[in-house]
C-alpha cells in the first residue's frame, strides 16, 4: 500500500530539521560549564586551557558545554583559542559540544560534537602534540563569536560595605550564621569555618586559607566588587580539603558568585560547588579540584588533575504547599485525600534526582 505523499513530506521534513537543530550551536550561555568570553584578552595565547588529568579518574568535564567566543585575529601562530587535553585526559559528556573558534585537542581528549573555523583543516586540531584526540560526534563548520554581543551576566552595580568579617584560624564564625548584607573583607583563615544562608551577601575582597570550610544554602548569592589595589585576587579559594558547598547531607547547594574583579584563583585538592560569573576575570580552576558548578569569565586556565561536573544556581527551593496553591490543586488534594477513606494507605511521593 503506497504512503500518502503528505505523509513522506512530513517525514523528510522532520528529519531535515533534526538534522538542522543538531548541528546548531547552543546559544544558551546557561549550558556551558567552562566559557571564556575573550574579552581584554589578545591572541597570542589560548583564551581557555585544560592540561587534562593523568591520574586515573581525573580529567573529566561532564555535563555540560565548553566554549570560547572570542575570534581568533593570528591564526597559523602555534596557537588556539581552545587549547584542551594538553598533558593528560579531557573527556567530555556524550551529545556535548566544543565550540572556538580555534581549537588544539590533545591526544588524550575524548569530545563529541567539535565547531571550529571551517578554514581550519581537520589536521590543525592537534598540530603540535601529535596525533589529535577521539572527536566522537561530528565536526562542523562554524563562525565565532558565538555572542555579539555578549549578553550581561549580571547589574554590576553592587557596592560592598565596610565591616570586615574574619574567622580566626581553626574557629567558627560566632558559632552562628552571618546574616545576608554588605561587607568589606571576608578573611575566612586556616582551618576555619562559616555558614552562609539564603540571600545576597556582598564583599569586597574575599579571602581564605587552607583547609577553610563555607558553607552555603539553597539561594546563597556571594557578589564580590574587589578594592581595586594590585594586593592578590579578591575571589581566592585555597586549598587542602578545604570545602565550600552544603551542610546538610543529602541537599546540594550550588551558590552563586557574581565578581566584578580581574583574577579568580583556586589552590588544590578541594571541593567546590558554585556558579561564578566574573566577565572581567582570568578564573585560574587550580590543581586536583573537584568542582561542581559553571564558570564564565575572560579567560579560563586549569592545572592537572582536575574534574568538573555541570551544576547550576540552585534556588531557593519552593514549599510543596506553595506550589499546590499556586496551581489550585491544594483544595483538590484535600478532597482526593478526604475521600480515600480512613483504612486506605497513600502510595509514597517519588524522590527527585539531583541535576
Amino acid at each position: 500500500m503506497k504512503k500518502p505523499l503528505g505523509f513522506m513530506f512530513l517525514a523528510i521534513s522532520l528529519l531535515f530539521s533534526s538534522a538542522t537543530a543538531h548541528a546548531a550551536v547552543n546559544t544558551d550561555l546557561d549550558s556551558y560549564v567552562l566559557f571564556a568570553t575573550g574579552e581584554g584578552q589578545n591572541d597570542a595565547s589560548a583564551i581557555l586551557s585544560f592540561k587534562g588529568g593523568n591520574t586515573a579518574g581525573t580529567g573529566y568535564v561532564l555535563g555540560g558545554n565548553v566554549g570560547a567566543n572570542r575570534v581568533d585575529g593570528l591564526t597559523n601562530n602555534g596557537t588556539s583559542m581552545i587549547a584542551v587535553g594538553v598533558n593528560g585526559d579531557f573527556i567530555m559528556s556524550p551529545g556535548t559540544q566544543l565550540v572556538g573558534d580555534t581549537i588544539r585537542l590533545g591526544p588524550e581528549a575524548v569530545v563529541y560534537d567539535v565547531y571550529r573555523r571551517d578554514t581550519v583543516p581537520d589536521g590543525e586540531l592537534g598540530v603540535g602534540w601529535g596525533t589529535p584526540g577521539v572527536v566522537n560526534g561530528t565536526k562542523y563548520s562554524f563562525s565565532a563569536p558565538i555572542f555579539n554581543p555578549m549578553p550581561s551576566l549580571f547589574d554590576p552595580t553592587f557596592t560592598a560595605g565596610s565591616l570586615d568579617i574574619t574567622v580566626t584560624k581553626g574557629g567558627l564564625y560566632d558559632g552562628t550564621t552571618l546574616a545576608p548584607g554588605a561587607y568589606g573583607v571576608l578573611n575566612v583563615q586556616d582551618g576555619a569555618t562559616i555558614h552562609l544562608t539564603a540571600g545576597t551577601y556582598t564583599f569586597s575582597r574575599f579571602r581564605t586559607g587552607q583547609g577553610f570550610t563555607v558553607y552555603t544554602a539553597p539561594g546563597t548569592i556571594i557578589q564580590v566588587a574587589g578594592d581595586g589595589l594590585n594586593n592578590g585576587a579578591d575571589l581566592q579559594f585555597n586549598g587542602n580539603g578545604s570545602y565550600v558547598g552544603s551542610a546538610v547531607t543529602g541537599v546540594e547547594s550550588v551558590a552563586l558568585f557574581r565578581y566584578l574583579g580581574t583574577d579568580v584563583q583556586f589552590s588544590d585538592s578541594s571541593t567546590f560547588y558554585g556558579v561564578i560569573l566574573a566577565p572581567d576575570a582570568s578564573i585560574g580552576l587550580g590543581r586536583a579540584m573537584d568542582l561542581y558548578g559553571r564558570f564564565v569569565g575572560a579567560e579560563i586556565h586549569s592545572d592537572f588533575n582536575d574534574n568538573i561536573w555541570y551544576r547550576n544556581f540552585t534556588p531557593v527551593p519552593i514549599p510543596s504547599t506553595m506550589l499546590l496553591l499556586g496551581s489550585g490543586l491544594a483544595g483538590l488534594v484535600g478532597i482526593g485525600r478526604w475521600g480515600r477513606g480512613r483504612n486506605t494507605k497513600a502510595s509514597s511521593p517519588k524522590r527527585g534526582g539531583l541535576i
